[in-house]
């Protein structure tokens, strides 16, 4: 299973990692406009931010010409886990303080994948995330590939983290 690591950048320095998994957003139901405390992981379900942000990543994946991702609540629960231990652990990057990747993260969670790609941010609202996601090469690449089939997203504050996995 081949891993493809590109650099880019994104409010600081990141890196996209992809490798394999696909997941598309479906709108939750029951979104309650609760908003997390520093260190608190969301994910889709429950949290406008991502519902928004779901809803603009839809629209660019569909004017790009891509299906749609399925949302899987495994997927997001990494994401959310990631993003949270970020904000605890005051730490920015793909790779955790303990050096598992996103790769690791997944299988760990018992998720099988041909390929996969992370994409995380630290910013306040989702309009920004979007849009600066889509002014970074790879993070953008990510968002595009349409070879993904399944996603998650979570959050944590401002911390987000975006995966996206081929079955």
């Amino acid at each position: 299973m081949p891993i493809r690591h590109d650099l880019c950048v994104v409010l600081g320095a990141a890196v996209a990692w992809s490798c394999a998994a696909r997941m598309a957003p479906a709108r939750p139901p029951g979104a309650d406009g609760r908003e997390p405390v520093a260190g608190q992981a969301v994910s889709g379900p429950d949290d406008a931010e991502i519902i928004v942000f779901l809803t603009l990543f839809r629209v660019t994946r569909a004017d790009a010409g891509c299906r749609p991702l399925a949302w899987d609540a495994r997927i997001a629960a990494v994401a959310a886990k990631h993003s949270a231990d970020m904000a605890e652990r005051g730490y920015f990057s793909h790779t955790n303080p303990d050096g598992r990747s996103p790769f690791d993260r997944l299988r760990d969670a018992g998720l099988r994948f041909r390929a996969a790609a992370e994409n995380i941010a630290k910013a306040v609202g989702a309009q920004t995330i979007h849009d600066n996601w889509l002014a970074s090469p790879g993070h953008r690449a990510n968002m595009l590939d349409c070879s993904f089939t399944h996603h998650g997203i979570g959050r944590a504050g401002a911390f987000w983290t975006h995966v996206f996995v081929q079955r």
